[in-house]
């Protein structure tokens, strides 16, 4: 049953309606402006989202994918430029990714001279994780990491806007980073051009997984808030090749939707780095 919430990034509780899609509504914070989901789909319904389905359904639609593992060239292209970027501000040491879906930035990570450790709510993306790839994986969601001891790295990349309680969540973040450690996260940004161009036909507009929308001074605002000493924020833009492209406009994936013809978007999405 659909569940109210407050404002994700200040707390505020005065929403003025922006869209509704199936009984969901994303609005504006009345107090900070930034967009959030309430009514929004109970944390059982937000579970089941994220089951076998979810990696694998060739119906198409705008969440999921076609098939994850199929689709492994495009997630091993955006693996390997997300992991020259955070290389540039941090030398290899331990990472912990969560939500690793079946690990391959994991994998790419532990041939680049990462000490690496996974975190992943599907049952069978962390089976595939452990027993095709050698990975160190555990099932859980990000709630859990506070099992998990402490990294050089955490990378949460398309995870923090499908959280409850974010604030509370960055908060704890610092706790598990050795001194100098770098949380590097990806996640869309509301402010961005595309956002103001497409309008309620944004990409990132999900209200079913989305519940909470930053941009670049609202998630700097929660990262300083939460004890990171410094943050970086840059636009970045999103690999996709033309089969993922076909499964969200719904359209039934043929041969010639090669899984290897990998190219960048410019979705609105921020790349965020954060050292505490």
């Amino acid at each position: 049953m659909p569940e109210t919430a407050p404002c994700g990034v200040c707390g505020g509780q005065a929403p003025s309606p922006y869209l509704t899609r199936s009984g969901l509504a994303i609005n504006r914070c009345g107090a900070c402006g930034s967009f959030y989901t309430s009514p929004r789909l109970d944390s059982g319904e937000r579970a089941a989202l994220y089951s076998e389905k979810y990696f694998r359904n060739p119906i198409g639609g705008e969440s999921g994918y076609a098939d994850y593992l199929l689709e492994s060239p495009l997630h091993l292209v955006t693996a390997w430029k997300r992991l020259e970027e955070i290389e540039r501000r941090h030398a290899p040491g331990k990472l912990l990714e969560i939500g690793c879906a079946a690990g391959l930035a994991l994998l790419l990570a532990r041939e680049r001279g990462w000490d690496v450790h996974g975190l992943e709510m599907s049952s069978e993306m962390a089976r595939v994780a452990r027993e095709r790839f050698g990975l160190e994986v555990e099932r859980g969601d990000a709630e859990d990491v506070d099992l998990l001891g402490t990294f050089d790295v955490i990378l949460l990349d398309d995870i923090l806007e499908h959280l409850s309680s974010p604030r509370e969540f960055l908060r704890r973040l610092p706790e598990h980073l050795n001194a100098g450690g770098m949380l590097a996260l990806k996640t869309p940004n509301a402010e961005s051009l595309s956002r103001k161009l497409l309008g309620k036909r944004w990409f990132h507009f999900k209200p079913d997984e989305h519940l909470h929308f930053f941009d670049r001074v609202s998630i700097a605002r929660l990262l300083r808030e939460a004890g990171f000493a410094r943050v970086e924020v840059r636009a970045a833009p999103r690999m996709i090749s033309m089969s993922f492209l076909k499964h969200r406009l719904g359209l039934r994936r043929s041969p010639r939707a090669a899984p290897w013809l990998v190219f960048p978007v410019w979705t609105g999405e921020m790349a965020v780095y954060a050292w505490r």
